[in-house]
């Protein structure tokens, strides 16, 4: 998985999406994540899940699934990494923001960097 979204990073890069852009994209998954985490908890059902989550059936039939092998305390250190991220880009005009994408996604995809 993390080399496919590191393929997947370096092809928007390349085609020149902004960096905050790509980042607020990997928030928002991260996000949605966890809140389909949360909500599978508190015992909503999937149609009510993809619903408020705003999911397409047809399309993200595993969703639900694939949110389940993620722990939710991975899910929280990946959203404080996209945070610190954030932070970094916004605060140091020297920082490679395609060095600083690439190690979010491999902390997001579970890879130490």
């Amino acid at each position: 998985k993390a080399v496919e979204a590191l393929r997947l990073l370096r092809r928007m890069l390349e085609e020149n999406e902004e960096p905050f852009a790509l980042l607020r994209k990997i928030t928002d998954a991260v996000s949605k994540q966890l809140r389909a985490k949360r909500l599978v908890k508190s015992g909503a059902l999937p149609d009510q899940i993809f619903r408020e989550l705003r999911l397409q059936k047809y399309y993200d039939a595993d969703y639900l699934k694939a949110a389940a092998e993620v722990g939710e305390a991975a899910l929280i250190r990946s959203l404080r990494a996209c945070l610190d991220a954030e932070t970094a880009l916004k605060s140091s005009t020297w920082l490679d923001p395609k060095i600083k994408l690439e190690t979010l996604v491999l902390k997001v995809c579970g890879k130490d960097a």
